[in-house]
């Protein structure tokens, strides 16, 4: 969230936006981040043993974040 951020504070204000979207399906843990990015960078989610998968297209930056859900 705070790249997101920090992308979003380097454009325009009217075209600034963020959108983080969390479910689950499976056994797994789904975190969508979305925001307007000029530059790509991410972290990971291994110390939860999960997944991040990343596009950056148009200037949008994407992030999908898969954490397996423990019982």
């Amino acid at each position: 969230m705070d790249n997101a951020i920090e992308a979003c504070e380097k454009v325009a204000e009217n075209a600034r936006f963020i959108t983080v979207k969390v479910g689950k399906k499976n056994h797994f843990l789904i975190i969508r981040i979305e925001n307007v990015s000029t530059e790509d960078s991410v972290g990971t989610v291994n110390k939860y043993d999960g997944e991040c998968h990343y596009q950056s297209e148009s200037g949008i930056f994407v992030l999908d974040i898969l954490i397996p859900v423990r019982r």
